[in-house]
């Protein structure tokens, strides 16, 4: 019964389902990536039960063959490696699947790093009892892709009940919209932000944007061509110059009535080169009024003084590059949607609550600095050719990291993968490292050389025995 069993193991057919299998769970692997990307391809093929039991298959089928070919002859020696080559290149791989690191870590110019950004995701959640300091509780993998929420609930435990996961969505095209709270919740730190839309048009343009600062102390703009708009900032002194055009809105000071002036903003224009003089004025939504330069007209559409970020979701059928994911929090009866990279508050009478749901990092314990980023561009064309990073490493200094010459820094090798650019001129603002830790390359390369010198002894004592 050993012998048969054993016979059935290392049978050619039993050799031939198993490559079969692994034909089509490949050809569904590409066909699901093609479809979305290569994320759903690996949590739904890739690293699925069925994929691990067809190489479980092959391994025992090679296994048993080897076996059974006991005790080996000097004939058998390139059989044997070959079998034994394949066997290591597996071992390699599984060992990089569960220990290995891919990621990417981000780098802005004269800026510093030492956080690997991973593609699994996770949840976390921390816990406050002054409003200040902030205590992690949890911190969960999740994989939406394999498990949704909506069949596999998830809920974490604190002092006033459960936050829990209700609903989750793997493709979502998410909008932005600011709705007003009430001063009193402002006041607490629900939604202490403030929001104002405007147009901006011409005859050759129209623009309606919104402009949203999370705190009123905080001073925020944004660049539109070659006007800059900015709330809470103060004017610069009129005989600076500056490369753009300014508007700046703040709120209006001294209002004898605060109800009668409630949606009143203040607003100062600055022209780049002191060309035209100051303008300033006070405006309310639905008024407009006229720039000095480029013809442009500026209508307040909707100021919000206590407002709060809410974001709209659509489900998508596949990614793009504008999708994203999201997930249903409920806490106390509230419930709100989350996207990933984002945050929702919970307020109660004795702790504040955060939860975060984003990708999962690792901190490689070294600070890396960016000091220098160059661009190729093809000739002609703001279009990039080719770039690379120059970092400053501890204790190997300055490394150049390009395209074609990555840098290996410990168990991790840094590649030059992509860049960031700013919307305004389009220059770099900062560099995307590709970043890999593989621990079982040595037994990939191992079983690799170990089953080509395995084949290359089948050819050659086939052909010693023509020979002969």
């Amino acid at each position: 019964m050993t012998k048969k069993f054993l016979r059935l193991l290392a049978s050619l057919k039993l050799a031939v389902f198993t490559i079969l299998s692994l034909a089509v769970i490949a050809a569904v692997g590409t066909i699901i990536e093609s479809k979305y990307d290569a994320d759903a391809a690996a949590a739904l093929v890739y690293r699925s039960v069925w994929m691990y039991l067809v190489m479980g298959m092959l391994s025992v089928n090679l296994i048993s063959v080897m076996i059974d070919r006991w005790p080996w002859q000097k004939k058998h020696t390139g059989f044997v490696c070959a079998h034994i080559g394949i066997l290591i290149l597996l071992s390699g791989g599984l060992i990089t699947q569960k220990m290995g690191i891919d990621g990417s870590m981000y780098l802005p110019i004269n800026g510093k790093s030492q956080t690997v950004n991973l593609r699994e995701k996770e949840i976390v959640v921390y816990s406050s009892f002054n409003g200040q300091s902030f205590a992690e509780l949890y911190r969960k993998p999740v994989d939406f892709l394999t498990k949704p929420a909506n069949q596999y609930p998830l809920d974490f435990s604190v002092m006033e009940g459960k936050i829990k996961i209700l609903d989750s969505m793997n493709y979502v095209n998410a909008s932005e919209r600011f709705v007003p709270v009430d001063v009193v919740d402002a006041v607490n730190g629900n939604g202490a932000g403030l929001a104002i839309r405007f147009q901006i048009q011409n005859d050759r343009t129209s623009i309606a944007e919104w402009l949203y600062a999370s705190s009123k102390e905080k001073p925020v703009s944004q660049q539109f061509g070659p006007l800059r708009i900015f709330w809470g900032s103060e004017p610069p002194h009129e005989s600076v110059p500056s490369e753009f055009n300014a508007l700046y809105f703040q709120k209006v000071e001294n209002l004898k009535s605060a109800a009668l002036d409630f949606n009143k903003v203040k607003y100062t224009m600055v022209s780049k080169d002191n060309k035209y003089p100051r303008g300033t004025g006070v405006v309310r939504e639905s008024e407009s009024f006229q720039t000095p330069w480029m013809g442009f007209k500026v209508k307040i559409l909707r100021f919000i003084p206590h407002a709060k970020r809410e974001w709209d979701f659509k489900p998508a059928n596949k990614p793009t590059q504008m999708t994203t994911a999201a997930i249903k929090v409920q806490f106390q009866n509230q419930e709100q949607w989350v996207q990933l990279g984002d945050i929702v508050r919970f307020f109660t009478d004795k702790a504040a609550y955060i939860l975060k749901f984003g990708n999962q990092s690792v901190d490689i314990g070294e600070e890396i600095l960016l000091k220098k980023f160059n661009m190729g561009t093809y000739q002609g064309t703001r279009r990039a050719m080719s770039y690379e990073s120059l970092v400053e490493v501890p204790q190997l200094g300055e490394r150049l990291i390009s395209m074609n010459e990555p840098l290996k820094y410990k168990n991790f090798t840094f590649y030059q993968s992509s860049f960031e650019s700013s919307p305004e001129d389009g220059r770099p603002t900062a560099s995307i490292l590709s970043v890999n830790y593989d621990p079982g390359r040595f037994l990939k390369y191992l079983g690799s050389l170990i089953m080509v010198f395995g084949i290359m002894h089948l050819f050659w004592w086939k052909k010693r025995n023509k020979l002969n």
